[in-house]
């Protein structure tokens, strides 16, 4: 089985586990602190984020934990990469 998305640009293999993906234990407690902190505004589109609804803890710089976290939507976080990657693509065609 071979699952893949050349939009998101992403394969089964590349997305099996958490920890493989950067969500480990470091993930985990930052996502407990925000919780903690919720209702709070969305990092990318500042609405107020409440605590029984959806919600990304996402690095505050796309893919560098140590940058810190911040609590987003899951569509505001994942446009703001797409953006990223998007603009990331650009930059290497020139």
């Amino acid at each position: 089985m071979h699952w893949s998305c050349t939009a998101a640009g992403w394969t089964v293999a590349e997305y099996r586990t958490t920890v493989a993906r950067g969500y480990g234990q470091a993930h985990r407690n930052a996502r407990n602190r925000l919780a903690r902190q919720l209702p709070a505004p969305c990092y990318v589109c500042r609405e107020t984020i409440w605590p029984d609804e959806p919600w990304h803890c996402s690095h505050l710089v796309d893919g560098d934990p140590s940058a810190g976290w911040v609590a987003a939507h899951p569509v505001c976080n994942q446009s703001m990469k797409a953006r990223r990657r998007a603009l990331r693509s650009r930059m290497r065609r020139w």
